[in-house]
């Protein structure tokens, strides 16, 4: 009776140890293709927000997709290659001293806000107005969507360029102050010649401030 005992022990115990050998190995699969399907989920729910939201996007194993981007890669002030989507802004702004490339959208376009881009304002003059303020708004700090946030780091003299239209246009930055956020911003400027303003929030005090830069029209040339 024993001997039989022992036998059904030795069969139970080699059927646990093949049961906890197979999760084992599950587990293992798991851990090591973890990041894998994450990717995966990730770029599912990024897919379903873009259409949902009808955001540009693009398929990497597209051939086709892949050299319709190449034909919005410019070169920026650095001589680095960036990624602009022509269908989807009509200009971008560069400053050189920061790294800053970063396209716009029409004033009455849905995407031009500053959760999604760098906002041009409601009372903005296009840059091809004579005597016009293109004003430009955007985040500060160090979200994804803070496109100003490195703009504190500029000094007087520094250059900002604005693309548009088949132009290039180079601007001078020549003051910087704050003012109080309470819903309206003060422009001071020289109302003669054609200006280029950014806003964002002052660095170190963005509950309570904002900083404006005035850049003035230095030149204007073909963007070839």
């Amino acid at each position: 009776m024993s001997e039989i005992n022992n036998k059904k022990g030795i069969k139970l115990s080699n059927k646990f140890i093949i049961f906890m050998g197979i999760v084992i190995i599950f587990l293992g699969f798991l851990i090591l293709f973890k990041d894998y399907f994450k990717s995966k989920k990730m770029m599912i729910y990024e897919n379903m927000y873009f259409t949902l939201t009808d955001q540009p996007t693009y398929n990497e194993s597209s051939t086709e997709e892949v050299e319709e981007l190449d034909n919005d890669i410019i070169t920026n002030e650095l001589g680095e290659d960036v990624f602009i989507d022509k269908d989807y802004y009509i200009g971008r702004i560069e400053i050189p001293n920061i790294h800053l490339v970063k396209g716009f959208c029409d004033k009455y376009s849905k995407w031009n806000d500053v959760k999604n881009n760098v906002a041009v304002m409601s009372g903005a003059s296009y840059p091809d107005i004579n005597n016009g303020n293109f004003i430009l708004a955007a985040h500060a700090g160090t979200a994804w969507n803070s496109y100003f946030g490195q703009l504190y780091k500029l000094n007087i003299g520094d250059y900002a360029y604005v693309y548009y239209d088949g132009y290039k246009y180079s601007y001078k930055l020549v003051n910087i102050y704050d003012v109080d956020k309470t819903g309206y911003v003060k422009i001071y400027r020289n109302r003669n010649i054609n200006a280029l303003t950014l806003i964002t929030c002052t660095q170190n005090n963005m509950k309570k401030k904002q900083t404006v830069y005035i850049f003035e029209l230095t030149e204007k040339s073909i963007n070839n």
